[in-house]
Formats: structure tokens, C-alpha cells, sequence
């Protein structure tokens, strides 16, 4: 439990400390969301970076669980594919995320970067394969294992980006 406890405090210590930093380092080179247009609600311009401060608030914990060995250290790193193919994957959405920020990326491209990293994860194990049923068996996904898996993967991605 103590672990959990720490990765937390770890992890919202390189949010504090970073979201400050990186909004500064934008406004200075005007990577800002000026407050016009017909969806804007904000009154300032808002700094457009903020989505490396999360990615750092968010691997800060794991790397350092590769530094201290514990039961979830080696659980983490027992499988490196897996964490290597997670790691890769939200690496290249950040990728994606700083490059709309700052040069804009169509839909089209966004979804072909969102579709191609959920097919990676999906191929490393990532994968959807059984739906539960409250009232009786599973159900066996089969080929639709992987449209629905990135269809789940994409949707999220997606709900988090307009969060």
C-alpha cells in the first residue's frame, strides 16, 4: 500500500512543479489558445502544452518503481513487452497531442495515430476478448476482439483529450 502511496505523492509533486514551469516556458513562446472563435470559453490565453506535465506526472512513478525493487516493481517489469508497447503507445499519442497543440493536426491524422497505436496494443495483448453478462455466460468476441478493442482505446482517448 505504501508503494500506491508514494507513486501518488510522486506523481502530483512532477504535476505541481512542472504544470508551472511549462505554462511559463509556452506563454514566453506563444504556444498559447487565444480566447477567440466560436467554441472558446476561456477569457486568457491558455498555455497549449499542459499534456507534457500530465505524461511526466504520469511515468515520474513508474520509472523510479525501476530504480526500488518491491512486489510492484517486479510485477511491472516482470513483462517487458507489454510495458515497453504501453509506454511506446502513449508516447507517440503525447507526440500526436504536442503536434496538434502546436502545428495543428487534422482528424483524419489524429484517428490514424489513435487507430494505429490502439492496433499495436491490441497485437502485444491489449485486447478485448471476452464481454461480461450480468444475467448469464460470457460472450466470446472472436474477430471482433480487435474493432472493438480499438474502438474502446480510441473512444477513451478521445473522452480524455476533451476532458
Amino acid at each position: 500500500m505504501l508503494t500506491y502511496i508514494v507513486a501518488f505523492l510522486m506523481s502530483l509533486a512532477v504535476a505541481a512543479a512542472t504544470t508551472p514551469l511549462l505554462a511559463r516556458f509556452a506563454l514566453a513562446r506563444g504556444w498559447v489558445d487565444q480566447p477567440v472563435g466560436g467554441r472558446k470559453i476561456h477569457r486568457r490565453a491558455i498555455p497549449r502544452v499542459g499534456g507534457i506535465a500530465v505524461a511526466l506526472a504520469f511515468f515520474a512513478p513508474l520509472l523510479a518503481l525501476g530504480l526500488y525493487t518491491n512486489e510492484v516493481s517486479q510485477l511491472l517489469y516482470s513483462n517487458t513487452r507489454p510495458f515497453l508497447a504501453f509506454s511506446l503507445g502513449a508516447l507517440a499519442i503525447l507526440g500526436l497531442g504536442v503536434y496538434d497543440d502546436l502545428k495543428g493536426a487534422s482528424p483524419k491524422q489524429k484517428l490514424l495515430v489513435q487507430c494505429l497505436v490502439s492496433i499495436g496494443l491490441w497485437w502485444v495483448g491489449f485486447r478485448i476478448d471476452l464481454l461480461g453478462n450480468p444475467f448469464g455466460a460470457t460472450l466470446e468476441l472472436g474477430a471482433w476482439s480487435l474493432p472493438l478493442t480499438v474502438l474502446w482505446l480510441v473512444g477513451v482517448t478521445n473522452a480524455m483529450n476533451l476532458i
